[in-house]
């Protein structure tokens, strides 16, 4: 009879826990997915898009391309990710099939880190770390757009931890071939920076650590082949449908776009600026970082979680050291780190809630801030943020509806913070942190959806109206006579833009109105219409004969403008 009520009541629980886990998954999906099929895709999402198309059209799985000419800036695997997922469209490249492949290595990556957590860190931190890695908003907003980012973040975490894994449980030979098969994906993905971020973080941890005489030579030199073949499959195509001079030219003009083109005094306010921008980037989680500071805490890291503490401080602040010095660098240039920041914040809070966080004066004063004050202001930011975009800058009424629930909630939240005893007790501190962080994610992700995708939506439609644009270059070019008014030169008049104007206006011409070429060797024959962009204040100087046949607004920023002339190259840009 008691076995029978134990086996019920087991029975149970597992049922719980698989309601637990769908309702888990419904809520993730409900916050991810609005927005990622309708908004139009912009900036580097059209580029992607675009260059997977072509690859589909054309077959040219290994030598991708854009608008017919060589694509070097990245190598073909997400552009492959996304032809996969177009599977799931009936094969057509849209807004949704580009947008898939972050997400669906967004949980990917989450489970893989859930598993190699299991030993260091308790279920409930577990949960706090995978929440914190799909609600940080900077991660959920990468994780819901057509960039190669969160993709390359998680191949490169891959790397990462399967050689940590496999290098703990002293199989170094599997360690290497393992974590260099994910580094081979990586580079498919993002070039040298896939090297960067594997090798100073592996290479750093073995010389801090002084483990260098356990390291085979023999293996770790032959299973270096293993990304050179992963780099050669794409680079020896490339070499041979395009040359070598293609490549160098590409070269060139990343790194002369990448020079510091300010004054020594803005390049060093950048490099000092960036380390706060990230930090800023991984909020709510990364205001357990700065207890770092205090060295009991960090011997009791390294004793409870001995190389994994080691190995995680390494990397970011090796990492951290070359992307500051770029000056004036993106903060997702450090995105692949963001895992090891959180990983190494899950720490911090396990030791918290299970009172083993001994502190001493200043850091007793941080935590119990952590605990009351700072929980208080966060959501006082909240509130007034709503409240500003409410009045300075509403999108719709449906908007403001959400907006308004995100308000009342955080208003609820901040009395109740208010309200509250102060902890004494560190564990209650920490478990206070732990559910303001969650709490926190879930509403700026709330107010995202609310406000920050409709905002864009709106604006793409405003500033950026690729089908309007389109529409008009149409009805020109269908009034356009080009030396003749036949009605055979008005059908065959045609439209030309270089092939780097902006790519949306390409991913989105379906009747392939426009032509895109090299406006620099581009010649012709007979007068064509020309599409190009210039900045909004901009002169337009015309050539001898040629003709202005319209303008209209592109984005904020810019006009395009249309040219009836013989000679293109005057209007590259």
């Amino acid at each position: 009879m008691e076995s029978s009520y134990m086996a019920t009541l087991g029975l149970r629980k597992r049922l719980f826990f698989l309601i637990g886990i769908l309702i888990a998954i419904i809520a993730i999906v409900a916050l991810y997915i609005p927005g990622m099929d309708t908004i139009w895709l912009y900036h580097e999402e059209t580029r992607r898009a675009l260059v997977a198309r072509e690859m589909a059209q054309n077959g040219t799985w290994l030598t991708p391309t854009i608008n017919q000419q060589a694509y070097w800036a990245k190598p073909p695997l997400f552009n492959w990710t996304i032809i996969l997922t177009s599977s799931f469209t009936g094969g057509e490249i849209n807004e949704l099939s580009a947008r898939l492949p972050s997400l669906l290595f967004t949980f990917a990556g989450i489970i893989s880190l859930f598993l190699f957590t299991r030993r260091y860190l308790s279920l409930r931190v577990q949960v706090w770390l995978m929440l914190m890695v799909l609600f940080t908003p900077e991660l959920a907003r990468k994780a819901t757009s057509a960039e190669l980012d969160t993709v390359f973040m998680v191949l490169v975490n891959l790397s990462l931890f399967t050689w940590f894994y496999y290098w703990q449980k002293q199989q170094s030979k599997t360690a290497w071939v393992v974590s260099m098969t994910c580094l081979g994906l990586a580079y498919l993905c993002k070039r040298e920076a896939a090297l960067l971020c594997y090798f100073l973080t592996i290479f750093g941890f073995l010389t801090y650590c002084r483990l260098w005489p356990k390291v085979n030579k023999t293996v770790l030199l032959s299973t270096l082949l293993i990304p050179i073949i992963f780099a050669a499959l794409w680079w020896l195509p490339m070499l041979v449908k395009f040359g070598l001079q293609s490549s160098v030219e590409l070269n060139q003009a990343e790194m002369a776009a990448r020079q510091n083109k300010g004054s020594t005094i803005e390049y060093l306010l950048g490099v000092i600026k960036y380390p706060f921008e990230v930090w800023l980037a991984l909020l709510p989680a990364s205001l357990l970082l700065p207890v770092l500071l205090a060295k009991s805490l960090r011997m009791r890291l390294k004793e409870n979680y001995g190389d994994l503490y080691l190995f995680c401080l390494v990397g970011i602040v090796l990492n951290l050291l070359p992307v500051m010095l770029i000056g004036d660098s993106n903060v997702r240039y450090f995105m692949p780190m963001f895992i090891l920041a959180l990983l190494l914040s899950a720490m911090i809070i396990d030791l918290w809630i299970n009172d083993q966080l001994k502190a001493g004066n200043w850091l007793a004063r941080y935590q119990k801030n952590l605990g009351k004050s700072i929980p208080m202001v966060f959501y006082s930011l909240l509130i007034v943020a709503c409240a500003v975009v409410m009045v300075m800058a509403p999108v719709s009424w449906q908007s403001n509806i959400g907006l308004l629930v995100i308000l009342s909630i955080s208003v609820y939240l901040a009395v109740r913070q208010w309200q509250l005893p102060k902890a004494d007790k560190a564990i209650e501190q920490g478990k206070s942190f732990l559910q303001f962080s969650i709490i926190l994610v879930l509403l700026v992700r709330l107010f995202d959806l609310s406000y920050s995708l409709p905002y864009r939506d709106k604006s793409l439609h405003e500033y950026r109206d690729i089908e309007g644009s389109l529409q008009q270059i149409k009805a020109i070019k269908e009034k356009v006579v080009v030396n003749s008014p036949t009605a055979t030169d008005i059908r065959t008049t045609s439209v030309y833009g270089d092939h780097n104007l902006s790519h949306g206006i390409y991913f989105y011409d379906e009747e392939r109105l426009v032509t895109p070429v090299d406006c620099k060797t581009f010649t012709t024959k007979q007068a064509a219409i020309w599409l190009f962009l210039l900045e909004n204040g901009e002169s337009l100087e015309l050539g001898n004969g040629d003709v202005l046949l319209a303008q209209f607004p592109y984005t904020k920023k810019h006009r395009l403008h249309l040219v009836n002339t013989k000679d293109p190259e005057q209007y590259c840009r």
